[in-house]
């Protein structure tokens, strides 16, 4: 059987370097030495329904006032793509420091009684105010890791800035889904640019999707 250890170290690192290159990244404004990897189609979609044509990013933004419930949505899943994607430190490691000043412990355990509150609790105003503290609790969890940082990562390990699919419109989206019908393929195939595998299954799903709301509205036009 094939045994990695059996591999001097020295023969080890370019293979580590090249495939876990080492990253200057922002934290709270501070530059912070960090190792990430890219991450495939199925790493991505194994976090949720991820599009980066119109990131849920992009829509809590566009919304003046966001609810708790968007805000943990996203921070939640800007957590979980850092954790599949940090490779040194891992993102436990960097909870541990950046926890240091807070009592997660406690927090946990205030977790779980308001939840428990929240679960016996009947419908109405306390209930509404039992979410809303919840979600503000769990909002204080999850931010322990500055927005800084957490973007830096996700762009990296979800190439953003290196790819061409910010430039993807709804536009092109039904315009390649109807080249697709015609040529018998997938829409992916009549975009060109620099794409991930992520990118082109985000292209074919959003495609399809923006073509079949086409054919339904000229369906109900020529009612």
């Amino acid at each position: 059987m094939f045994n990695l250890r059996r591999i001097p170290k020295p023969e080890l690192d370019p293979i580590y370097e090249a495939a876990y290159p080492l990253l200057i990244l922002p934290f709270w404004g501070n530059p912070v030495p960090v190792r990430v990897r890219e991450l495939s189609a199925a790493q991505v979609y194994s976090v949720g329904d991820i599009s980066l044509i119109e990131t849920f990013a992009d829509k809590v933004r566009a919304k003046k006032e966001p609810t708790m419930e968007d805000l943990n949505v996203y921070t939640e899943r800007q957590h979980r793509l850092c954790e599949i994607s940090l490779v040194k430190p891992t993102l436990q490691e960097i909870m541990v420091i950046a926890g240091t000043h807070i009592n997660l412990e406690e927090i946990k355990a205030g977790l779980a009684e308001i939840k428990s509150r929240f679960n016996d609790a009947p419908e109405g105003l306390e209930k509404t105010q039992l979410k809303h503290q919840y979600d503000c609790m769990e909002l204080q969890f999850k931010f322990l890791l500055p927005p800084d940082f957490m973007a830096a990562v996700v762009n990296y390990a979800l190439k953003i800035n290196a790819t061409d699919i910010k430039a993807v419109t709804e536009e092109t989206l039904l315009d390649s889904a109807r080249m697709a019908v015609m040529g018998h393929d997938n829409p992916a195939d009549h975009l060109t640019g620099n794409f991930t595998d992520f990118n082109r299954e985000d292209i074919n799903r959003r495609a399809w999707t923006e073509y079949h709301k086409w054919k339904e509205q000229n369906a109900r036009g020529r009612r």
